[in-house]
């Protein structure tokens, strides 16, 4: 019997590079050290304060691969017979924040990917379609990266891609639920903090709080693997099947 193989990503991107950003990043990098960073005051919206247009276009830039940066990748890789992992692709261990290096980030992902069996198996996400995985095709090709193997974006369907925005809804693309609402409707801790949410990675990365940003990857991960095996039942015991007997027993005559 073939076992299928689940693997559950989610990305976090960095906006544009610019001169002013890389300096910035830079000392960052300088000042990390392996002892807690403290906390500065809470980012306040551009928007609500009057910042130009063009800081905010820079912070949307993370949103799009033509223009944002791959900064790690969140992973849980099970099934196939395999012992279970999970991780942040992107991450030093030995110092402690991120490797800064998109390219190896992408080399490490396709490599994940190199005995993926998109007839078998999945790889699923939250919003997967429309962000994660066209953002790293993307960057894919910016940095160079050849992709180890090739998925079908074919839509109104689940498998390679199973994307769990896209089946809560059941394909109806007038709506969309985020998945901290989805956790919630599950009664599923949601991974969005005060602390840190996806609009604040690039705050939060040039303060050099990078072990913030990876928990928070890993807690995006982690819901919506939960998220994905609440949706396929994958917990649930299944039916035992009735027998001829208790099938007519159970049955009434016209």
């Amino acid at each position: 019997m073939i076992r299928p193989r689940t693997i559950t990503i989610d990305c976090e991107t960095l906006p544009e590079q610019t001169a002013e950003r890389t300096d910035e990043e830079t000392a960052a990098y300088t000042n990390l050290s392996d002892t807690s960073r403290q906390r500065s005051a809470p980012a306040t919206d551009d928007a609500a304060t009057g910042a130009p247009s063009n800081t905010r276009d820079h912070h949307r830039s993370a949103l799009n691969g033509d223009t944002g940066r791959l900064l790690c990748i969140g992973f849980t890789d099970e099934g196939s017979g395999r012992q279970p992992m999970k991780g942040v692709l992107g991450w030093d261990r030995e110092r402690g924040c991120f490797t800064g290096d998109e390219a190896e980030v992408l080399r490490d992902f396709w490599e994940m990917m190199r005995t993926f069996r998109p007839c078998v198996d999945r790889i699923v996400g939250h919003n997967i379609y429309n962000f994660d995985l066209p953002f790293i095709y993307k960057r894919s090709v910016v940095c160079g990266v050849r992709p180890s193997i090739e998925l079908n974006f074919a839509r109104y369907r689940n498998r390679p891609i199973y994307d769990t925005m896209c089946e809560w809804e059941k394909w109806n693309l007038r709506y969309t639920i985020s998945l901290d609402r989805l956790a919630r409707v599950l009664g599923l801790e949601s991974p969005k903090t005060n602390e840190c949410d996806g609009s604040r990675i690039a705050e939060l990365f040039a303060r050099g709080e990078h072990k913030t940003i990876r928990d928070y990857c890993l807690k995006d991960v982690i819901t919506t693997r939960r998220i994905y095996r609440r949706m396929t039942f994958a917990d649930v015991p299944a039916a035992k099947p009735m027998s001829a007997s208790e099938h007519l027993a159970g049955s009434t005559s016209l």
